[in-house]
C-alpha cells in the first residue's frame, strides 16, 4: 500500500530567505529562489510502500539449506539468526570464517543434529 509523507520545511536552496544566490549573482545581487518561487517554504513529498513483511524468492526453512556447501551455523545466521546453533564445538572454530571451522568437512553431522534436536 502506497504511502505519502509531506511535510513544509525551510526552502533548502534559499535556506528560507525567498532569495537565491549563486555562482552567477555577485556584489550582493540575488534572485527569486526557484524552488520555493521566494516563500522560503518548500513542500517536501516523499511517497512509499509501507513494509510490511520481508520479501523474498527464497523461503529460508530446515531442509532449503544446500547441505553439500553450508553447515547449520552458516545457514541460519542469514536465514533466522534466533535458530543459529550455539554449541561449544563451533566456538573453537580457527580461522577463515564457517569454512576454517573444524567440523565444516562433517557438516552433514551438523545437520543432522541440528534437525534431532
Amino acid at each position: 500500500m502506497k504511502k505519502i509523507f509531506e511535510v513544509n520545511e525551510v526552502c533548502p536552496s534559499c535556506k528560507g530567505t525567498g532569495l537565491y544566490i549563486g555562482m552567477g549573482e555577485r556584489d550582493g545581487a540575488a534572485v527569486v529562489c526557484h524552488t520555493c518561487k521566494g516563500t522560503g517554504c518548500h513542500a517536501f513529498k516523499h511517497e512509499y510502500e509501507e513494509f510490511t513483511e520481508w520479501k523474498t524468492s527464497m523461503k529460508f526453512k530446515p531442509g532449503a539449506e544446500n547441505r553439500i556447501c553450508t553447515c547449520p551455523s552458516q545457514w541460519y545466521q542469514s536465514a533466522d539468526y534466533s535458530k543459529k546453533p550455539d554449541w561449544e564445538e563451533c566456538i573453537m572454530c580457527g580461522g577463515g570464517g564457517f569454512s576454517g571451522c573444524y567440523h565444516f568437512s562433517q557438516k552433514q553431522k551438523c545437520l543432522r543434529r541440528l534437525t534431532q534436536s
